[in-house]
């Protein structure tokens, strides 16, 4: 299975599945006029509907956080979740 780009002003605006390259050669001038689309190619790995290609790379509408830098989470929020669901259990008669 082939997943292809629907790109429009350097960016993916819609995907399709194709059995194979050939199909998706096939297909490809009926896909475009239908679409309005300016190209239509193999979709990467990681990419998706929304990111950019400029003709000869992809690059992410929204680069991915790395762990690093994503903030912990404050410890009083588990305590209070433990608390809620410690409640709900004792409501329940668990």
């Amino acid at each position: 299975m082939i997943i292809a780009a629907f790109i429009k002003d350097g960016q993916c605006v819609n995907i399709a599945d194709f059995e194979s390259h050939g199909a998706l050669q096939e297909l490809r001038e009926a896909f475009l006029a239908d679409s309005g689309a300016d190209d239509l190619l193999e979709l990467p790995p990681g990419f998706g509907v929304g990111d950019y290609y400029d003709g000869a790379a992809w690059s992410l509408a929204n680069p991915p956080v790395p762990p690093e830098e994503l903030p912990e989470a404050p410890k009083y929020l588990q305590h209070e979740k433990d608390q809620f669901l410690e409640g709900m259990m004792e409501g329940a008669g668990l």
